[in-house]
Protein backbone atom coordinates (compact mmCIF):
# COMPACT_ATOMS: atom_id res chain seq x y z
CA UNK A 1 0.00 0.00 0.00
CA UNK A 2 1.25 3.10 -1.16
CA UNK A 3 0.04 6.71 -0.51
CA UNK A 4 -3.61 6.11 0.80
CA UNK A 5 -6.25 4.24 2.14
CA UNK A 6 -9.58 4.50 3.05
CA UNK A 7 -11.93 4.75 6.26
CA UNK A 8 -14.43 7.68 5.97
CA UNK A 9 -18.11 9.21 6.23
CA UNK A 10 -18.56 11.05 3.52
CA UNK A 11 -21.69 12.46 4.10
CA UNK A 12 -21.51 13.38 7.44
CA UNK A 13 -20.81 16.85 6.96
CA UNK A 14 -23.89 17.35 4.30
CA UNK A 15 -26.08 15.67 6.26
CA UNK A 16 -24.79 18.56 9.66
CA UNK A 17 -25.55 21.48 7.62
CA UNK A 18 -28.68 19.76 5.85
CA UNK A 19 -30.47 19.89 9.21
CA UNK A 20 -30.45 23.70 9.53
CA UNK A 21 -32.76 24.29 6.52
CA UNK A 22 -35.11 26.57 7.64
CA UNK A 23 -38.14 26.59 5.80
CA UNK A 24 -40.86 24.05 6.59
CA UNK A 25 -41.39 23.25 3.07
CA UNK A 26 -37.80 22.54 2.71
CA UNK A 27 -37.61 20.60 5.39
CA UNK A 28 -37.14 16.76 5.46
CA UNK A 29 -39.65 15.42 7.76
CA UNK A 30 -36.97 14.20 10.07
CA UNK A 31 -35.55 17.23 10.50
CA UNK A 32 -36.06 20.37 12.94
CA UNK A 33 -34.98 24.05 12.10
CA UNK A 34 -32.30 25.50 14.16
CA UNK A 35 -32.43 29.02 15.10
CA UNK A 36 -29.08 30.99 14.40
CA UNK A 37 -29.32 33.48 17.44
CA UNK A 38 -27.49 32.52 20.16
CA UNK A 39 -24.07 30.35 18.68
CA UNK A 40 -23.85 27.47 21.60
CA UNK A 41 -27.41 26.86 21.39
CA UNK A 42 -26.99 26.99 17.86
CA UNK A 43 -24.58 24.33 17.54
CA UNK A 44 -26.58 22.14 20.43
CA UNK A 45 -29.37 22.36 18.05
CA UNK A 46 -27.25 21.13 15.43
CA UNK A 47 -25.79 18.07 16.58
CA UNK A 48 -28.94 17.31 17.58
CA UNK A 49 -30.94 17.34 13.93
CA UNK A 50 -27.30 16.24 12.51
CA UNK A 51 -27.34 12.72 14.38
CA UNK A 52 -31.51 12.56 13.58
CA UNK A 53 -30.17 12.83 9.71
CA UNK A 54 -27.14 10.27 10.28
CA UNK A 55 -29.87 7.66 11.94
CA UNK A 56 -32.29 8.63 8.85
CA UNK A 57 -30.32 8.11 6.05
CA UNK A 58 -27.38 6.06 6.73
CA UNK A 59 -28.92 3.74 3.96
CA UNK A 60 -30.63 5.43 2.02
CA UNK A 61 -30.07 9.05 0.91
CA UNK A 62 -31.93 12.11 0.01
CA UNK A 63 -31.76 12.89 -3.56
CA UNK A 64 -34.11 16.23 -3.05
CA UNK A 65 -31.35 17.45 -1.18
CA UNK A 66 -28.17 15.82 -3.03
CA UNK A 67 -27.58 13.30 0.07
CA UNK A 68 -26.13 9.96 -0.59
CA UNK A 69 -26.35 7.04 1.53
CA UNK A 70 -23.67 6.98 4.44
CA UNK A 71 -23.66 3.44 5.84
CA UNK A 72 -22.06 1.96 3.81
CA UNK A 73 -20.58 4.58 1.01
CA UNK A 74 -18.61 3.20 -2.08
CA UNK A 75 -15.63 4.10 -4.19
CA UNK A 76 -15.28 2.83 -7.20
CA UNK A 77 -11.51 3.05 -7.48
CA UNK A 78 -9.07 4.69 -5.39
CA UNK A 79 -5.28 4.86 -6.40
CA UNK A 80 -1.64 4.95 -5.01
CA UNK A 81 1.62 5.42 -6.83
CA UNK A 82 4.20 6.34 -4.70
CA UNK A 83 8.08 5.83 -5.04
CA UNK A 84 7.49 2.47 -7.37
CA UNK A 85 4.60 1.04 -5.20
CA UNK A 86 1.20 1.10 -6.77
CA UNK A 87 -2.16 0.18 -5.05
CA UNK A 88 -5.66 0.05 -6.51
CA UNK A 89 -9.09 -0.29 -4.49
CA UNK A 90 -11.95 -1.18 -6.96
CA UNK A 91 -15.59 -1.25 -6.34
CA UNK A 92 -14.64 -0.22 -2.38
CA UNK A 93 -16.82 -0.29 0.08
CA UNK A 94 -17.21 0.78 3.90
CA UNK A 95 -19.10 0.20 6.24
CA UNK A 96 -19.58 0.58 10.10
CA UNK A 97 -19.54 -2.75 12.55
CA UNK A 98 -22.05 -2.52 13.82
CA UNK A 99 -24.22 -1.07 11.30
CA UNK A 100 -25.45 2.69 11.11
CA UNK A 101 -22.89 3.07 13.95
CA UNK A 102 -22.08 6.86 13.15
CA UNK A 103 -21.89 9.13 15.92
CA UNK A 104 -21.51 13.33 15.28
CA UNK A 105 -19.66 13.83 18.41
CA UNK A 106 -19.58 17.60 18.18
CA UNK A 107 -20.17 20.83 16.20
CA UNK A 108 -19.06 24.09 15.87
CA UNK A 109 -20.73 25.96 13.16
CA UNK A 110 -19.72 29.95 13.36
CA UNK A 111 -21.86 31.54 11.00
CA UNK A 112 -20.26 35.05 11.54
CA UNK A 113 -16.34 33.73 10.68
CA UNK A 114 -17.98 31.32 7.78
CA UNK A 115 -16.26 28.33 9.20
CA UNK A 116 -17.28 25.04 10.10
CA UNK A 117 -15.58 22.32 12.61
CA UNK A 118 -17.10 19.12 13.19
CA UNK A 119 -16.07 15.65 14.63
CA UNK A 120 -17.35 12.04 14.54
CA UNK A 121 -16.76 8.18 15.01
CA UNK A 122 -17.45 4.97 14.63
CA UNK A 123 -15.96 1.76 16.72
CA UNK A 124 -14.93 0.23 13.53
CA UNK A 125 -14.95 0.52 9.73
CA UNK A 126 -14.93 -2.59 7.42
CA UNK A 127 -13.57 -1.57 4.22
CA UNK A 128 -13.83 -4.67 1.43
CA UNK A 129 -12.95 -3.94 -2.08
CA UNK A 130 -11.27 -6.01 -4.70
CA UNK A 131 -7.13 -4.46 -5.11
CA UNK A 132 -4.73 -5.19 -7.40
CA UNK A 133 -0.97 -3.95 -5.95
CA UNK A 134 2.88 -4.11 -6.92
CA UNK A 135 5.80 -2.99 -5.57
CA UNK A 136 7.78 -2.43 -2.18
CA UNK A 137 5.76 -0.83 1.33
CA UNK A 138 8.24 -0.49 3.75
CA UNK A 139 10.81 -2.65 3.63
CA UNK A 140 8.78 -5.88 2.13
CA UNK A 141 7.83 -6.41 -1.59
CA UNK A 142 3.90 -6.87 -2.07
CA UNK A 143 2.61 -8.19 -5.54
CA UNK A 144 -1.01 -9.89 -6.03
CA UNK A 145 -4.92 -8.87 -6.99
CA UNK A 146 -7.80 -10.21 -5.06
CA UNK A 147 -10.25 -9.02 -2.62
CA UNK A 148 -9.09 -7.02 0.61
CA UNK A 149 -10.63 -6.65 3.79
CA UNK A 150 -9.42 -4.07 5.73
CA UNK A 151 -10.72 -3.41 9.55
CA UNK A 152 -10.61 -0.22 11.14
CA UNK A 153 -11.06 0.25 15.12
CA UNK A 154 -11.61 3.52 17.14
CA UNK A 155 -12.35 5.22 13.97
CA UNK A 156 -12.22 8.76 14.59
CA UNK A 157 -12.35 11.72 12.44
CA UNK A 158 -12.61 15.25 11.17
CA UNK A 159 -14.38 17.39 8.96
CA UNK A 160 -13.58 21.74 8.39
CA UNK A 161 -14.41 24.13 5.76
CA UNK A 162 -14.23 28.01 5.07
CA UNK A 163 -17.03 28.98 3.20
CA UNK A 164 -18.31 31.97 0.93
CA UNK A 165 -21.62 33.63 0.20
CA UNK A 166 -22.45 34.58 -3.23
CA UNK A 167 -25.05 36.06 -4.80
CA UNK A 168 -26.63 34.17 -7.79
CA UNK A 169 -27.21 36.41 -10.89
CA UNK A 170 -29.92 34.35 -12.18
CA UNK A 171 -32.29 34.48 -9.32
CA UNK A 172 -30.83 36.91 -6.66
CA UNK A 173 -30.28 34.40 -3.65
CA UNK A 174 -26.98 34.18 -1.87
CA UNK A 175 -25.57 30.95 -1.70
CA UNK A 176 -22.72 29.14 0.36
CA UNK A 177 -19.94 28.15 -1.68
CA UNK A 178 -17.27 25.80 0.06
CA UNK A 179 -13.00 26.49 0.26
CA UNK A 180 -10.19 25.71 2.02
CA UNK A 181 -12.13 22.14 3.05
CA UNK A 182 -9.98 20.04 5.67
CA UNK A 183 -10.26 15.87 6.44
CA UNK A 184 -8.36 13.93 9.27
CA UNK A 185 -8.96 10.59 10.73
CA UNK A 186 -7.14 9.00 13.22
CA UNK A 187 -7.72 4.88 14.42
CA UNK A 188 -6.76 2.73 17.24
CA UNK A 189 -5.80 -0.65 14.99
CA UNK A 190 -5.66 -1.54 11.73
CA UNK A 191 -5.96 -4.99 10.28
CA UNK A 192 -5.04 -6.13 7.01
CA UNK A 193 -6.30 -9.30 5.03
CA UNK A 194 -5.05 -9.27 1.15
CA UNK A 195 -6.01 -12.83 -0.69
CA UNK A 196 -4.02 -14.30 -3.57
CA UNK A 197 -1.29 -12.50 -2.93
CA UNK A 198 1.84 -13.53 -5.27
CA UNK A 199 -0.07 -15.84 -7.10
CA UNK A 200 -1.74 -17.61 -4.15
CA UNK A 201 1.33 -18.56 -2.66
CA UNK A 202 0.01 -19.32 0.82
CA UNK A 203 3.46 -19.08 2.70
CA UNK A 204 4.42 -15.59 1.03
CA UNK A 205 0.52 -14.57 1.33
CA UNK A 206 0.51 -15.10 4.84
CA UNK A 207 4.10 -14.11 5.67
CA UNK A 208 2.78 -10.39 3.85
CA UNK A 209 -0.41 -10.30 5.84
CA UNK A 210 1.26 -11.22 8.91
CA UNK A 211 4.31 -8.39 8.62
CA UNK A 212 1.37 -5.46 7.52
CA UNK A 213 -0.70 -6.55 10.51
CA UNK A 214 2.11 -6.77 12.96
CA UNK A 215 3.47 -2.95 12.00
CA UNK A 216 -0.05 -1.74 10.64
CA UNK A 217 0.78 1.63 12.37
CA UNK A 218 3.62 2.53 9.97
CA UNK A 219 1.54 0.74 7.12
CA UNK A 220 -1.36 2.52 7.96
CA UNK A 221 0.52 6.08 7.46
CA UNK A 222 2.36 5.27 4.25
CA UNK A 223 -1.17 4.51 2.82
CA UNK A 224 -3.95 6.27 4.26
CA UNK A 225 -3.30 9.61 2.21
CA UNK A 226 -5.10 8.92 -1.22
CA UNK A 227 -8.12 7.38 0.21
CA UNK A 228 -8.46 10.53 2.83
CA UNK A 229 -7.87 12.84 -0.29
CA UNK A 230 -10.65 11.36 -1.72
CA UNK A 231 -12.88 11.37 0.72
CA UNK A 232 -12.43 15.28 1.33
CA UNK A 233 -13.30 15.70 -2.08
CA UNK A 234 -16.32 12.96 -2.18
CA UNK A 235 -17.34 15.22 1.60
CA UNK A 236 -16.97 18.34 -0.04
CA UNK A 237 -18.66 17.95 -3.49
CA UNK A 238 -21.75 16.41 -1.39
CA UNK A 239 -21.80 19.24 0.44
CA UNK A 240 -21.71 21.54 -2.12
CA UNK A 241 -24.45 19.90 -4.09
CA UNK A 242 -26.80 20.25 -0.86
CA UNK A 243 -25.91 24.18 -1.07
CA UNK A 244 -26.13 24.66 -4.66
CA UNK A 245 -29.88 23.77 -4.14
CA UNK A 246 -30.58 25.44 -1.24
CA UNK A 247 -29.90 28.92 -0.71
CA UNK A 248 -27.94 30.92 2.16
CA UNK A 249 -31.64 32.43 3.88
CA UNK A 250 -33.15 28.76 3.80
CA UNK A 251 -30.79 27.38 5.21
CA UNK A 252 -30.06 29.16 7.77
CA UNK A 253 -32.41 30.68 10.35
CA UNK A 254 -31.44 34.74 11.58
Amino acid sequence: MGTREAVALPLLPLLLLACTAVHAAQLPPYLSKCPARERVQFNECVLRQAQKAVDHLGSQGDRKFGLSPTDPIEFPLIETDSNGFTLKFINLKIATDPPQAYKVDSVDMDLDRKHLDFAYSAPALNMLSKYETDGRILIVPVKGDGEALLRIDGYKAKFSADFDVVKNKQDGLDYVKLKNTKYSSDVSKVSYNFTNLFNGDQTLGKATNDFLNSNWKDVFEETKWSTFEAIRQFMTSQIQNFFDRVSYNEAFAQ
